[in-house]
């Protein structure tokens, strides 16, 4: 009896552990550029990049929890950039914005697909890592003149509730309209 009982115990401990479910929490940077659910609190890195157009900066805010990478970026694009993209974006706005978020882990594009939503287009991407162990999905924006990407890198062989909590994070990312 007292085996039968530790054994279910064992069993318990084992499932939960396996169901890691992390506590995802709004964050909003203090400029506002997006609001994100994102497990703890993420921290911060800053870069200036120059560019012809004049200085690029980015900001990136990154958490982790049970192997899965969460981070938010926002690009801050120069007028005259921002200007050729126009209002709705475009093709070149997504590519740039899908080039930069590959580099960053130098993955490899396997497909990405436009999105649409009732205020924003949007492109996913799926890319592998070259580790052959993770993989990256996301999706960049464009809210002039702001370039946003929401990307999560995982296990190739993710679990259920690894891929389950990235798609909500990625979906509860919400951008403010700017006029």
């Amino acid at each position: 009896m007292k085996q039968g009982v530790l054994a279910a115990l064992g069993l318990v401990v084992l499932l939960a552990a396996c169901n890691k479910k992390p506590e995802l929490v709004a964050f909003s940077p203090p400029g506002g550029e997006f609001t994100a659910q994102m497990p703890s609190n993420p921290w911060r890195e800053y870069k200036e990049e120059q560019t012809e157009f004049g200085p690029v900066e980015i900001v990136a805010y990154t958490s982790s929890f049970d192997e899965v990478q969460y981070r938010v970026g926002v690009e801050k694009l120069p007028d005259p950039l921002s200007k050729q993209f126009g209002p709705a974006g475009s093709e070149r706005a997504f590519d740039l914005g899908r080039d930069g978020m590959l580099a960053q882990v130098q993955a490899r594009l396997t497909e990405e697909r436009g999105k649409s939503s009732k205020r924003w287009r949007s492109r996913e991407v799926l890319a592998a890592l070259p580790d052959g162990r993770h993989k990256l999905i996301g999706r960049v924006f464009w809210n002039p003149p702001f370039l946003i990407y929401a990307r999560a890198v995982l296990p190739a062989d993710a679990s259920y509730n690894q891929d389950l909590y990235a798609v909500r994070f990625l979906d509860s990312l919400q951008i403010p309209l700017r006029h």
